[in-house]
């Protein structure tokens, strides 16, 4: 399967869908191919995973947003918040956090 092929089930306002959890972040979500006959939950619409990261990167970009990497812990972190994250998605979902609802 191509990464672009690969789907994300959102709610359009920052939540993606787990068979396991509900509405949960776009790391914790499940993926599902375009071949899939999956029943929507109330509120949710497919929508390609690379378009789902692009939006967030956006909205990053027009927030001003600046990731940096640390090699001796191996883990992100965003401006100066002091919170390492283990992989940059999760870096990114947190720092955008407060704009998904706009």
């Amino acid at each position: 399967m191509r990464i672009s092929d690969v789907l994300v089930i959102s709610n359009g306002c920052g939540l993606f869908w787990s068979n396991t959890d509900g509405w949960t972040s776009l790391s914790d979500s499940d993926v599902f191919s375009k071949d899939e006959n999956n029943n929507l939950p109330v509120g949710g619409n497919y929508v390609g995973l690379l378009d789902s990261i692009e939006r967030m990167m956006r909205i990053a970009k027009d927030t001003k947003k600046e990731f940096s990497y640390s090699k001796c812990s191996g883990k992100w972190a965003w401006e100066s918040e002091g919170e390492m994250y283990q992989s940059f998605l999760e870096c990114l979902e947190d720092s955008i956090e407060p704009y998904l609802d706009e």
